[in-house]
């Protein structure tokens, strides 16, 4: 869960990379509106986020986010290929 920032830095100028812990059964832009809802982005902020990739619904892991220029950071990981880990039992 994202905690809600107490900043005084207008949302415009947020810039950074974030990870975000998806649970099974959750899809990757399901998180990406949870984060931008706890940050308190409007309509005309929404695009100042971004993720490295979509994890399946069906896997838990960390998603890795960008906000603002940070985003430019992401794209030489994205398409980057993942890892799954499976318990058989």
């Amino acid at each position: 869960m994202v905690q809600e920032m107490n900043s005084n830095i207008p949302l415009e100028n947020l810039s950074g990379l974030g990870l975000y812990w998806k649970d099974v059964g959750i899809f990757s832009q399901y998180c990406l509106g949870q984060i931008k809802k706890n940050l308190g982005f409007t309509k005309g902020l929404r695009e100042g986020i971004g993720h490295t990739g979509i994890l399946d619904p069906f896997a838990e892991g960390i998603l890795l986010f960008g906000l603002g220029e940070a985003t430019k950071l992401l794209a030489p990981l994205q398409g980057l290929n993942k890892t799954y880990r499976a318990t058989f039992i």
